[in-house]
């Protein structure tokens, strides 16, 4: 039988040839773990702006017109924090001033002897902040925390509707988001916020601004409800963002059941309060470049997302997450890593790859069936 020897190496060569495109083609060297949709992109890039509030409150007496019960006890309150200006952060009123009622419901967890006697709607507390205290947690099975701890700067009148409250921390450089006053109808938005109380990173909720100035009980039209976010017990104080990473506004009052609405102060209201304060509110050089960044980072810059990276994890030096982030993006960039999987030649590559291994093969069964 005559031989065709060029049949052999051809299907080696071919067969080569396939496995390489193949091995292009795969999403072996992706490495795109992020969120893809506007809403998420945004709220991941305002992570690092975003804190997990603790207030402790020492409550040294109970009261009412009969009796005196001595406490002696400190009780904390959890919510939600986020930067809005160079060292300046923003949070809900009720957090770091909280009312009678809610102040007395976290005593009689305490299960003191006597509170429970008390109306909480009669009762007079004698009560003092001792701490506030931030923590910004990284997202991840093992998150890094970044703790500082916050003095009140300001807050609202305790009759006025925005119930806002402004915190100074001692690191100016600290990220800070860009606010956006619009409230247009309808606008999606994405809540950042440590919504349970063990919470060790902040969750997203997603939903959308409802109307202005049509809030049960006020008509203030810097009053918003939003549907289908806020119905957790720390979402309280968390930042409102649009798809552009812009805050619309703050959680000032939780959706306490299935279907209602959550009630967030629009940022006009914390513009008020920063000029009443005599502070700057606006982003910061940390939290644009950190933002940069992360868009770089998605668009497959890794070069241009290690630079902004860096500089962003130059100013927060105690913040494992973006100095992470800084270093896997300068991997990326000296590996010349290419994610693949959006590529517009990696379909066709495939298809190819697969024409080609099938050829190799039936070009390696002619070869054989000759041997024989």
């Amino acid at each position: 039988m005559r031989r065709h020897t060029w049949v052999g190496p051809i299907a080696r060569l071919v067969g080569a040839g396939a496995l390489v495109a193949m091995f292009l083609a795969s999403p072996a060297h992706a490495l795109d773990d992020s969120p893809r949709d506007p809403l998420g992109r945004a709220a991941f890039s305002a992570l690092s702006s975003v804190y997990r509030m603790t207030v402790t409150i020492r409550v040294d007496q109970f009261a009412d017109d009969r009796r005196v019960v001595r406490i002696g006890r400190a009780v904390t309150i959890e919510g939600t924090a986020f930067g809005v200006g160079p060292g300046i952060v923003v949070t809900a009123r009720p957090l770091v001033r909280p009312p009678t009622v809610a102040l007395a419901a976290a005593v009689s967890e305490l299960d003191i002897p006597g509170v429970a006697a008390f109306d909480p709607n009669d009762v007079r507390i004698t009560s003092s902040v001792t701490s506030i205290v931030l923590r910004r947690a990284s997202p991840g099975p093992t998150p890094a925390t970044t703790t500082v701890k916050a003095t009140v700067l300001q807050t609202t009148k305790a009759t006025a509707p925005s119930k806002l409250a402004l915190l100074r921390i001692p690191v100016r450089d600290a990220p800070a988001l860009a606010l956006d006053d619009s409230t247009t109808l309808g606008t999606p938005v994405v809540l950042v916020a440590f919504g349970g109380q063990r919470d060790t990173e902040p969750a997203l909720q997603r939903g959308a601004l409802g109307p202005a100035g049509k809030v049960e009980g006020s008509d203030d039209a810097n009053l918003v409800t939003v549907s289908g976010i806020g119905d957790n017990v720390g979402d309280m104080g968390g930042p409102v963002l649009d798809a552009s990473g812009h805050v619309r506004g703050v959680v000032i009052q939780r959706a306490v059941a299935p279907g209602e609405s959550s009630v967030m102060t629009r940022s006009s209201g914390i513009r008020q309060l920063a000029s009443n304060a005599n502070v700057a509110v606006g982003t910061t050089p940390a939290q644009t470049t950190f933002a940069d960044g992360m868009r770089s980072y998605w668009e497959r810059d890794y070069t241009a997302a290690s630079e902004s990276l860096t500089f962003a994890a130059d100013r927060l030096p105690k913040d494992e997450w973006v100095a992470g982030l800084a270093t896997r993006a300068e991997e990326l960039a000296s590996a010349d890593y290419e994610v693949v999987q959006s590529a517009p030649w990696r379909l066709p590559l495939i298809l190819g790859g697969v024409v080609a291994l099938a050829i190799a093969l039936m070009l390696a069964l002619r070869f054989w069936s000759m041997e024989e």
